[in-house]
């Protein structure tokens, strides 16, 4: 069999490179840990996408007529193998599917090329296959106002959270699509870098309390319009509208809705017009996650909730809004997230259905330390909006605090291909390389903050000193945490890590001197305890962790596996902490 590999050595797919002249499978350019014989199997997936990869194919490519061998056995192995290290899952594949009785497929638009030459052609699908993968693009505001701008956005918005109840299909969250409101690029373009088969255009038009909108489906590859249309409706119908127009969509893409998803496409309801625009409103001002603009968000939610009480996502976005402010205020999270949880529970009480409110309320019960209950509170939002980012880096955050890494790396994945512009998701998948200890890959990443986003440049420095404390280099890192500390935004985050790097160093007066400057008493209380950690005083350590774990600190809830406590972890006191914390060893 040729192997166009021999061609085009590299073969790129999502956020994954597989170098087949030095054999080597990369992720955003950081070699992953894979065994030669799935690597093989990758590649021979990989240089035949949409098409099936019998056994038989496999077993010749693997082993030749070597008659010696458990092919069954050594064929699962591999692709098991493949699946862990892309973070894909057999039954909802993303990468490799399971043809039955037969063998696989390789699902993913591929790139093929050799370095930066690259032919970013993505293979046409078969005329019968249904769209696995879909973004909706900024609707286009007509009426010539830029202040009517929410309305647009908020069009937008709720379109792609009414497709991303459908489990059959991946959809592209808000934020990423967002990027390409007033672009010049083509749909290949655009399909190619957020990986999808087919976009949504569309445009708004609003007069007084009628409201015009307009849509059309286009397929990437080749680019094709496969459907258009026009609604005119007033202004209290257009949320209803959207549930319509993805019953449609789903028609036109061949994706089978399952009952109760044809139940929730079509459950929305007309609303009191005022309310739908204050909603509009809070959910512009939401995507922007700035200290000011969540400020007029909850004002804005709270408006929708007065003018209807019976307003669902409405309550749901006030949870979300106070759950964003403790990142601003955390000497006020109990509070927030007392108001957040009753907002949570008010949205599901009349929808429960609503992805955002189960996720909100997951993490309420995750800062109580109900680790059950914030699970299932977390699956339970991904099971109504598979497409939901933000659910699947609350419960990645969950499986890393339990030490569940292979799982919480899998939905990092997850959450990054459906919103790969979000910093906030990315700094999690960064951190998680951190607490698996995987300290070079972590550092290669860190450096990416440059480029994502050079005004947070600190964020660079603090991962970079954080490593190198793990790693041996002290004099290093109380370097670059000095560096993080001139900038930092989260001050007392940096400071208690300076603390620790300085202690490390054997640098004890300093590292006290620091941590005096800690204001905040939680914190205060978790630096001290990476503090005397570092200076080996491990009764004072203990001391600290218990007083932290009460004062539920910052950070605290990565005990099981902050590698900065690794030198307690052989106390038998160690265990009685995550006891408290309802954390087995």
């Amino acid at each position: 069999m040729s192997s166009p590999a021999q061609d085009f050595p590299v073969i790129r797919f999502g956020a994954f490179e597989l170098d087949a002249a030095n054999g080597e499978l990369r992720k955003a350019g950081i070699s992953l840990k894979i065994h030669p014989q799935p690597l093989r199997v990758l590649l021979l997936l990989a240089e035949h996408p949409g098409r099936a990869v019998t056994r038989e194919e496999i077993q010749h490519c693997l082993w030749g007529d070597n008659t010696f061998v458990d092919f069954e056995r050594g064929i699962n192995f591999c692709v098991n193998q493949i699946r862990a290290t892309l973070g894909d899952d057999a039954e909802k594949p993303r990468y490799v599917e399971t043809l039955p009785r037969r063998g696989y497929r390789f699902i993913a638009p591929v790139k093929v090329g050799v370095g930066h030459l690259v032919d970013e052609s993505i293979p046409e699908r078969p005329a019968d296959a249904a769209f696995r993968s879909l973004a909706v693009l900024p609707f286009e505001n007509l009426s010539g106002d830029p202040a009517q701008d929410y309305f647009a956005d908020g069009t937008t918005d709720a379109l792609i959270t009414v497709l991303g109840k459908i489990s059959a299909l991946r959809v592209i969250s808000r934020q990423s699509t967002m990027q390409y409101k007033g672009t010049k690029k083509t749909v290949p373009q655009i399909a190619r870098e957020l990986m999808v088969d087919a976009l949504v255009e569309g445009s708004v038009l609003r007069v007084g309390d009628r409201v015009r909108v307009a849509a059309q489906l286009i397929e990437a590859t080749p680019e094709r319009h496969l459907w258009a249309n026009s609604y005119d409706r007033q202004v209290r119908d257009v949320l209803a509208l959207h549930g319509e127009m993805a019953r449609t969509i789903a028609k036109e893409i061949k994706v089978i809705l399952t009952p109760q998803e044809e139940t929730r496409l079509a459950g929305v309801r007309a609303l009191n017009p005022a309310a739908n625009e204050a909603y509009f409103r809070g959910r512009f001002f939401l995507d922007r996650r700035t200290k000011e603009n969540l400020d007029k968000a909850l004002v804005d939610f709270q408006q929708a909730v007065e003018l209807d009480p019976t307003f669902a996502p409405a309550y749901a976005s006030l949870s979300e809004v106070y759950l964003s402010l403790v990142l601003y205020d955390p000497r006020h999270q109990t509070e927030l997230f007392a108001k957040a949880r009753t907002a949570s529970l008010a949205a599901l009480e009349l929808d429960d259905s609503l992805s955002a409110a189960h996720y909100t309320l997951a993490v309420n019960r995750l800062s109580e330390w109900d680790w059950a209950g914030a699970e299932a509170g977390y699956l339970r939002a991904i099971e109504v909006n598979p497409s939901n980012a933000s659910a699947h880096w609350w419960h990645a955050d969950l499986l890393i605090f339990q030490g569940r890494m292979t799982e919480a790396e899998a939905e990092l994945q997850r959450a990054e291909e459906l919103n790969p512009v979000s910093l906030e998701i990315f700094a999690a998948a960064t951190a998680f390389l951190y607490y698996a200890r995987r300290y070079d890959e972590f550092i290669q990443r860190s450096r990416q903050w440059l480029v994502r986003n050079p005004n947070l440049g600190w964020i660079y420095h603090h991962c970079l000193g954080a490593a190198y404390v793990q790693v041996g280099r002290k004099e290093e890192a109380v370097t670059e945490l000095r560096e993080a500390l001139t900038t930092s935004t989260m001050y007392e985050h940096t400071a208690a890590e300076l603390a620790n790097a300085l202690a490390v160093a054997g640098k004890r007066e300093e590292a006290l001197q620091v941590l005096d400057r800690v204001e905040y008493v939680p914190w205060r209380t978790f630096g001290a305890a990476l503090v005397h950690t570092g200076l080996g005083d491990k009764d004072e350590a203990f001391r600290s962790l218990e007083k932290a774990i009460e004062l539920r600190a910052p950070f605290v809830t990565l005990l099981k596996v902050d590698p900065r406590f690794d030198s307690l972890r052989s106390d038998p006191r160690f265990p009685n902490l995550l006891r408290q914390m309802n954390l087995s060893e």
